[in-house]
């Protein structure tokens, strides 16, 4: 991933990818790895913003916070390093 455009402290702030074929009333778990950050609004209830087509469609609302258990914190094989 990219650090962000401008940024000093090479910061990845966001990301984007595409899941298929997704089932109704289905659970669905992603780990997303390798972002560099101290800490996230994640930590603080914020939820990932997801686009649904079909939900889009039906509804003419595509756009959505959703998600449960969020949490965003290092992963054991990554050891953040203090900026200089």
């Amino acid at each position: 991933m990219k650090s962000d455009h401008g940024n000093q402290s090479n910061y990845t702030q966001w990301f984007y990818f595409k899941a298929s074929n997704m089932r109704k009333d289905q659970e669905y778990v992603f780990h997303i790895v390798n972002f560099v950050k101290p800490d996230s609004l994640y930590n603080t209830g914020m939820k990932p913003l997801i686009y649904s087509c079909k939900e889009a469609e039906i509804s003419g609302v595509g756009w959505q916070r959703v998600g449960k258990d969020i949490a965003y914190y290092p992963s054991q094989s990554f050891k953040l390093k203090a900026n200089p």
